[in-house]
């Protein structure tokens, strides 16, 4: 197995794993009781977006995951799947950074932690993608 390939595995299981996470992600930060003043169409198009985004992490994971060969082939789709995925994660990364209010992690010991874990695993998955995306090339 070359180092790429065990890299897409990696990063497709760490999607699946991701995708699963939600549920008790959403738990710990309380969004059921957060979305208690928003109106219904809000809160419905909140946890339909929450199905999306899981459903995309599992597709991208399963992908990644089970046939990586799929993502090293060289081909149109090869490149078109590692670059849409490699700018994907540069987008998730960007926001990491220069969305979110740093107020929400700077100086809280679990939140700056989580933040710097969640802001290298962005960083792996672009790198990751982005070599695929490379070998396309």
């Amino acid at each position: 197995m070359s180092g790429l390939e065990l890299a897409l595995r990696l990063a497709g299981a760490s999607h699946l794993v991701l995708a699963i996470a939600h549920i008790p992600i959403s738990r710990y930060l309380g969004w059921k009781a957060d979305l208690q003043g928003a109106s219904l169409l809000t809160r419905q198009i909140f946890w339909v977006h929450c199905f999306f985004i899981c459903l995309v992490l599992t597709l991208m994971g399963a992908l990644a995951a089970c046939d990586p060969a799929t993502l090293m082939t060289r081909s149109p789709l090869g490149l078109y799947v590692n670059g849409a995925i490699a700018f994907f994660w540069l987008v998730r990364l960007f926001c990491q950074w220069f969305v979110y209010d740093a107020s929400l992690w700077r100086g809280k010991r679990f939140e700056t932690s989580i933040h710097v874990l969640f802001s290298v695993v962005w960083m792996f998955y672009v790198l990751v993608y982005g070599t695929a995306l490379r070998a396309q090339l």
